[in-house]
């Protein structure tokens, strides 16, 4: 068990050294509670981070609003339904869904049993899926895995795109705001990034008044009011 952790842990400082190079850029969204400051590495999907720097170089994500916040979880934004200014259809219809880019072997879920992680929690003892790796059983589920990327982990202050099911990526993502992570989203939600300042901000949006639904309520909206690309 130390000789994985000991593993893990320098691969994930190898992938943090990949990472440190002139390829990131830095996105600044600008809200009525304050600056949130991300760092954005293209390296780690390059397609999903092209997306998402195009949808705030064109302005498309300003004037949305962080739609769900749940405290000690995440909050979500980029749905751009909330926009202020409506968009035209041509333009929506062309964000559809986009795969997954994510690497099994950079993220240790080829070497992480089952039974040792927050997945085998939920499964009775006696269950032979507890043997699999957490490669195997995603697998299983239909998720797939390119592991020629530099894949970071779903922790706490990580960017990520939100979907709900194998290659279901729109336009929306969430921010984590679990101290300890989001571990069982690893292998199912890509991370394009991390939070470098304003992390302050983040968890003032976390904490507004809300509805039964985490949904801000209409007089506390956290709105995008503009963004800056570096």
């Amino acid at each position: 068990m130390l000789k994985f952790l000991i593993s893990a842990h320098l691969i994930l400082l190898l992938s943090v050294g990949l990472l440190a190079t002139d390829e990131v850029k830095l996105v600044t969204f600008e809200t009525n509670y304050g600056s949130i400051g991300l760092e954005i590495y293209p390296e780690v999907a390059p397609n999903l981070t092209a997306r998402f720097l195009e949808l705030c170089e064109k302005g498309y994500y300003t004037g949305t609003y962080f739609h769900f916040i749940d405290v000690g979880f995440i909050i979500a934004g980029g749905d751009l339904f909330t926009r202020k200014e409506e968009l035209p259809d041509d333009v929506i219809n062309q964000y559809g869904r986009m795969d997954d880019e994510i690497s099994a072997k950079a993220l240790g879920l080829d070497r992480l049993l089952v039974r040792n992680s927050f997945l085998g929690k939920h499964l009775e003892r006696d269950n032979p899926v507890r043997r699999w790796s957490v490669k195997e059983l995603l697998e299983h589920q239909g998720y797939s895995f390119d592991d020629s990327l530099p894949s970071i982990p779903n922790e706490y202050g990580a960017i990520a795109i939100a979907s709900n099911e194998p290659n279901s990526n729109y336009t929306q993502f969430f921010i984590i705001t679990a101290q300890e992570g989001t571990p069982w989203l690893d292998g199912k939600n890509t991370a394009i990034g991390r939070i470098k300042k304003g992390m302050d901000t983040v968890h003032k949006i976390e904490n507004l008044p809300q509805d039964a639904y985490h949904r801000p309520l209409p007089e506390n909206r956290p709105v995008i009011e503009n963004i800056i690309v570096e």
